[in-house]
């Protein structure tokens, strides 16, 4: 379905834009017109039209892609609590915490090949479960869904009862 909306999008985004072009070519005259008008010189060049959408568009395009974007996150929270559910089962260890481009954001690599982008509640969050990770195994004892409107909390733990809680924020893509 995803899919489908994104295809309508694309397409409307192509229309608009030959609507636009062919309105824009029809105010200019045709370009054998401007060689007549200077013998023996070089052709005049024909400017292009803007390219920029009205504000009606953008809106309509925005509007558009919001509505992909809010029946998709649903789906994208499915596959993340699918994921955590395999490791969870597995009691699959961390082996990595990297950064990732976003500011405050961490990518925690696990050994069966998920990686989770996730957000800590304070500065410096991590570096308990690093600590950890230099001595212990760090595993995910389990994910918090109490909200629908936000992502699921994690909550990690290791030996000697030591534990950390992050946000997720979502899968992380090949880059």
């Amino acid at each position: 379905m995803e899919w489908v909306l994104l295809g309508v999008v694309a397409l409307a985004v192509i229309a608009l834009g030959v609507s636009r072009n062919r309105r824009g070519n029809a105010d200019q005259p045709a370009p054998e017109s401007k060689q007549a008008a200077k013998p023996g010189g070089k052709p005049t060049p024909v400017p292009k039209p803007d390219p920029s959408l009205a504000a009606t568009d953008q809106t309509e395009i925005d509007h558009l892609f919001a509505a992909v974007d809010a029946e998709i996150a649903d789906k994208l929270i499915e596959l993340l609590e699918v994921r955590l559910r395999d490791v969870i089962r597995r009691q699959v260890p961390v082996r990595a915490i990297r950064s990732s481009p976003a500011p405050s954001v961490a990518r925690i690599c696990f050994s069966n090949g998920v990686i989770v982008l996730a957000k800590t509640h304070a500065s410096g969050g991590l570096i308990p479960m690093a600590k950890a990770m230099m001595t212990s195994s760090v595993t995910l004892k389990r994910y918090d869904r109490s909200d629908e409107d936000r992502p699921p909390a994690l909550h990690f733990v290791w030996r000697h009862g030591g534990h950390v809680e992050v946000t997720a924020v979502g899968l992380d893509q090949a880059d």
